[in-house]
Parts: C-alpha cells; structure tokens; sequence
C-alpha cells in the first residue's frame, strides 16, 4: 500500500507514524502551526474544500478516504484584518439589501420582495459565518467585543431572533411587521457592527507594527 502524503502550505510531507484518523492529522498540523505562530486556515480534499464544521465532523475518518489533503494555514493578525475588511464592506451591501426590501413592501411589489428578502437573509447569514470563522481561526473572545455594552455573542443571539421572526412575518404575508423589523430592529446594528470590525482590525493592525 502506498504511504499517504499531504500538503501543508504546498508543501509535502510524509505522514507521521502510526497515524490512521483525519482528526489526529489535523491535531498534528494545528500543533505545529502553533509552533510557528499560525492557525490554519482551511483543508482540501481533491478539489473539494471543506468547511469548518466538515473538518470537526470528518475526525473520525480513516486517512484512507481521503484521495489528497491540503492543508492552508495563514497569520492570525492579517486574516483577521481581512476577513474584518471584508465583512466591513459587506455591511453596506446588507443595508442596501435591506433598503430594497423596504422600497418594494412600500410599492406593494411583493414578488420582488421575496427575491430581495432572499438576499436579505442569505447576507446576514454569510456575516455570521464570516463572525464564527474570525472568532474560531484567531481566538477572539467575543465577550470582550461589545456593542451597546452587550456582549457581541449575546448581539448575535439577539440577531438571529430577530431574523427568524422576519422569516416568520414573511411566510404569514405580514409585510408590515417585517417592514418594522427591518427599520427598526435589524438596521440599526449594521453600523455598530461596522464599528466593532473596525476596531478589531485595529487591534491586530496595531500588534502587527
């Protein structure tokens, strides 16, 4: 049987002895990044890049299933600054999403309110996954972000309620509790989120000097 190679920032190693689980492997790249002052970024597998949850779900696979690896690895201090970078960015295209939804509940379009809705909550999902990756690849404590001097992570709990009850006002056909919710629930958090992002690429800006 052919002994099993992988990648760890392009470059190839042999496996370690006795080491049969995608779990272990991975604990032994996350030791030695740590050694070097990196965290890891992401794994492929082929031409598949798996996600966070897929690599905590694939522990327990045997190496065997897997036809390559490769491991990518970065600096926390400038993921961090990018991942805020892009979140920051994307904060204003949520509130124009947002700003759309409004705009054809006001003109009774209610078609085209289903198709910006849409956007509306895939976007806020894609800022909570970019929020989870940057707390779980960097080893931000949240708890010591805090918006309207609430923890972020209780914000984000607050967050996610307030969505799910837009879901909800849009299946019932309530055009305008989710009108208000828009106004004068969700809005309202998009700048202070912008807020704690920008201070959160400061700090790694600042310690990378």
């Amino acid at each position: 049987m052919e002994t099993l190679r992988f990648k760890l920032d392009e470059e190839w190693y042999d496996l370690p002895d006795e080491m049969k689980s995608f779990g272990a492997l991975r604990d032994w790249v996350n030791s030695r990044l740590k050694d070097e002052g990196r965290v890891l970024l992401g794994v492929m597998s082929g031409d598949a890049t798996l996600m966070l949850e897929e690599i905590e779900d694939r522990s327990d696979w045997p190496l065997g299933q897997f036809d390559t690896l490769n491991f990518f690895s970065a600096d926390p201090g400038a993921l961090a600054c990018r991942t805020c970078g892009d979140l920051i960015e994307f904060m204003d295209v949520l509130e124009e999403r947002g700003g759309k939804v409004r705009a054809c509940i006001e003109a009774e379009n209610f078609e085209a309110v289903a198709l910006h809705f849409k956007g509306c909550i895939e976007g806020w999902n894609l800022v909570f996954q970019g929020l989870r990756d940057l707390i779980q690849v960097t080893g931000l404590d949240s708890s010591t972000l805090e918006i309207g001097n609430q923890p972020l992570s209780d914000v984000a709990g607050k967050l996610r309620g307030i969505i799910l009850k837009m879901a909800e006002d849009f299946t019932r056909g309530d055009m305008v509790s989710l009108n208000t919710r828009l106004i004068e629930e969700l809005a309202e958090y998009i700048h202070p989120l912008q807020e704690v992002f920008e201070r959160v690429r400061k700090k790694f800006e600042e310690a990378a000097v």
